[in-house]
């Protein structure tokens, strides 16, 4: 699963939440299907990028571009039920950049860590992700020596650029599902919905097992789509794995 997210979008926040949601259910059905989530950089604002030290967050919706306007639709945001630590609207592309070269070093598994972490900094404890000490302290938290000289640095620059430019034209965050070995049998799923997640997952397993001449249940998944059982809608939050040292 390669999820195309920004650290700094709520909705991507949301769409994480989702995505974990989907892999437990997926978890309890009868095959066994190992899932690696791979992250991509995306960009959430391209049109008007907030300046390089981020910008307070009731500053940018009050400038009401479109992007800021589509905020206060995220659930309970509007009401103050959700998203109450967060506080700043940041500017992502050196917390992208550090998770390209993450995942240079230590592969996808580090990059989606450091995800995790910039995302609970940014929506739970009010942190700005845009500047150097706060994105030095995630780097070395997740093992990185000499964080400083990698800023200071043009490493990865290009890179991060050319990355987002090759998803210029996805306005909002989504997930690419295929198998390995047959990546033209993938699906893009749009957005954040767990149902949508669940069902491109169960049309993948299906079509892998018709092409291995597997047994081919007509509708193992249906379990998996009972969305409103509270068995499955009542995960609770993301886990809190990481502490952040001062």
């Amino acid at each position: 699963v390669e999820f195309f997210a920004d650290p700094a979008c709520p909705w991507c926040y949301i769409a994480r939440q989702q995505l974990d949601k989907a892999l437990e259910i997926v978890k309890k059905s009868k095959y066994e299907v190992d899932v690696r989530v791979i992250w991509k950089p995306w960009l959430a604002d391209q049109e008007t990028l907030p300046p390089a030290e981020g910008q307070p967050l009731a500053q940018y919706i009050k400038q009401g571009s479109l992007h800021a306007a589509r905020l206060m639709r995220l659930p309970g945001l509007a009401q103050g039920t959700a998203f109450t630590g967060w506080r700043w609207w940041p500017n992502s592309l050196q917390a992208q950049r550090l998770m390209i070269f993450l995942s240079d070093l230590g592969g996808h598994s580090v990059s989606l860590l450091a995800f995790d972490l910039l995302q609970r900094l940014t929506f739970e404890e009010g942190a700005n992700i845009s500047l150097m000490r706060v994105l030095t302290a995630v780097a070395t938290e997740l093992g990185l020596e000499d964080p400083v000289t990698f800023f200071r640095s043009k490493s990865h620059h290009e890179q991060i650029l050319s990355l987002f430019a090759e998803t210029r034209a996805r306005r909002t965050p989504g997930f690419r599902i295929y198998a390995t070995r047959y990546e033209h049998m993938g699906d893009f799923v749009m957005g954040a919905d767990e149902e949508a997640i669940l069902t491109a997952l169960s049309d993948l397993v299906l079509a892998l097992r018709r092409r291995q001449g597997l047994e081919e249940p007509l509708k193992w998944w249906t379990p998996l789509l009972e969305v409103d059982n509270p068995k499955y809608r009542d995960l609770g939050p993301m886990p809190n794995q990481y502490e952040m040292h001062a």
